[in-house]
Order: structure tokens, then sequence, then C-alpha cells
């Protein structure tokens, strides 16, 4: 994963409106929780480079053309084109031979299954799916805007509802999901981990709880969920750790045993392995860049 990075130079025209909330007022696992939501008419002079974890980026192009930058590999967003970048991987958003590009977008916080129809869209689509009719988008991006810029706090449920229903008609846009796809045999095992990453949890303790073999239960999250369950944890332990350092002042020692992790060693070596750097350094720069970015 790439670690934190943003390079930008705005340039809004008249018309563009942006909704942040980047702290919820609630944590439910269940819930879609939106970072940034906005329709940006953006001008000659725009750039965007960044790699940061934590949310997904939904793009629909209303008017105009830009240049989409993913891994090394440019994309042309055209009108009607919706883009789904996972936010931790490096990317570069810029406008074309000057001319005006209109976007509507949101930036969902990372959830199990956001990211697992990011995965699946990706195996055909890559990032982008084409000529997508904007009712089928753009209305529901305006409704969240509205939403949060009434009460953010009393609205979360209301715009989770939203994002599935954004989340949903994607997944009937890509034309890549069946039946079949749809898995719930992990669900009550996903839904146990969720309510026990902060506690010393071990293999025996999933076993005893689903009733499965290990074998059937490591083939499961393999097949389904693409990681190993100990992968699956420690990006639980991962977010959770990432929220209380960007949100509290809480000390390292503290949050170490928060997400259910027994040492501060072991806290650094996820973060080193995930995100490229110390939760030291993770708070320093992740505080500066939510404080440059709410100043504009």
């Amino acid at each position: 994963m790439d670690a934190i990075l943003s390079k930008y130079h705005d340039d809004f025209l008249d018309g563009s409106e942006t909704i942040y909330n980047y702290v919820p007022s609630t944590n439910f696992t269940y819930l879609f929780y939106a970072q940034i939501v906005g329709i940006q008419k953006l001008g000659p002079n725009y750039y965007n480079e960044l790699a940061m974890a934590k949310e997904y980026m939904v793009q629909y192009t209303m008017e105009g053309e830009g240049s989409v930058i993913i891994e090394n590999e440019e994309f042309i967003a055209k009108k009607g084109d919706i883009l789904i970048i996972p936010n931790y991987k490096h990317h570069i958003l810029k406008t074309i031979n000057g001319k005006p590009w209109k976007i509507a977008f949101i930036h969902i916080f990372d959830n199990e299954i956001v990211t697992r129809i990011t995965e699946k869209i990706y195996t055909k689509h890559k990032f982008v799916i084409h000529n997508v009719d904007e009712n089928k988008i753009v209305p529901y991006i305006k409704e969240i805007i509205s939403l949060l810029s009434d009460d953010l706090e009393k609205n979360e449920f209301k715009v989770s509802s939203v994002i599935y229903k954004i989340l949903m008609e994607i997944c009937e846009q890509s034309n890549v999901f069946k039946s079949d796809d749809i898995d719930f045999e992990l669900a009550g095992v996903i839904n146990f981990l969720k309510q026990n990453y902060n506690k010393p949890i071990k293999l025996k303790d999933i076993l005893t709880y689903t009733n499965y073999s290990k074998n059937h239960l490591e083939r499961l999250f393999k097949s389904k969920m693409n990681m190993t369950i100990k992968d699956f944890i420690s990006k639980l332990r991962l977010r959770k750790a990432q929220e209380l350092i960007l949100t509290t002042n809480m000390y390292f020692k503290e949050i170490t045993l928060s997400v259910g992790l027994s040492d501060y060693r072991s806290l650094v070596y996820l973060f080193q392995n995930s995100v490229g750097m110390t939760p030291s350094e993770y708070r320093i720069r992740g505080k500066k860049l939510l404080k440059e970015e709410k100043s504009f």
C-alpha cells in the first residue's frame, strides 16, 4: 500500500460544492459513511495527486473529460464514465488542454462490501465503467450533499441508505455480478470478527463460534475475501487504529490495547507493513493533511 501522499492545486469554477465529513458521529459496522461528497467544475489549473488509505472514490463525469493516471496507466474519463478508485492507490487527476471538467463524486470510508465490489469490477473494467446514464448516479450524489448539508449527525443513517443505492447501481451497471457471487456463509464470521477484533482473538475461538473446520474456513476467506483470516483481522485493527490516531489524542499504548494488539511493537509492525510508516509518522502527516484540506 502506498504511503500517505497529497499534492493538489484546486481550481474550482462557479457552481462547485463540496461537503466534508472526516469524522462520522457514529461507527456502526453495518453503515456506509461518506468522507467527502460533491459536484465540482474543475478549471484548467486543477491538479490532484493522491495516495491515502481508508476510503474509495466513486466519480462520475457529467461534462467534458479529464485525465486519470492510476498506477502509471492513464485513463481518459469522458461524459458518462464512472471511476472507482481505492484511494490508497497512487493516482493523479487533472484537466485536459485547459478545458473544464465537471464531476460528481463521493469518497466512501473503507468497508469490506465496498472492497469486494471494487475488486470484482476491476477484473472486467479495471477502474472505469463507460456509458452510464447520469440519472443512475448524480441524483444520489445530490441527495447526499443535501443530507450532509442539513445535519451531519442526524442524517448518517439516511446517507448510508443512499450510498447503498449507489453501490447497487454500480453493480448493475458493471454487469459482472451474478446471483451466485453473493455469499452469505461468511456473514456470521465477519460479524463475529468485527465484534471481537479488539480482543486477543485466536483461530480456535473463531472455529468454536462457527463450527467450521480450519481448512473450510481458510478456503472460504481465500475464495470469497481474497485474503486470509489473519489479514482480515489485521485490516480491522488497522482501520480502527488509523481512526483513533487521527481523531483522538490517545497514547499509542492505549490504541494498541484498544485494537486487540499485545504491545506497541505489533502496532508499529502493522503500520509499517500496511501504510509504510510508523504510527507516529501517520499521526503527524495525517493530521497535517486533514488541517490543510479543511482550510479549503
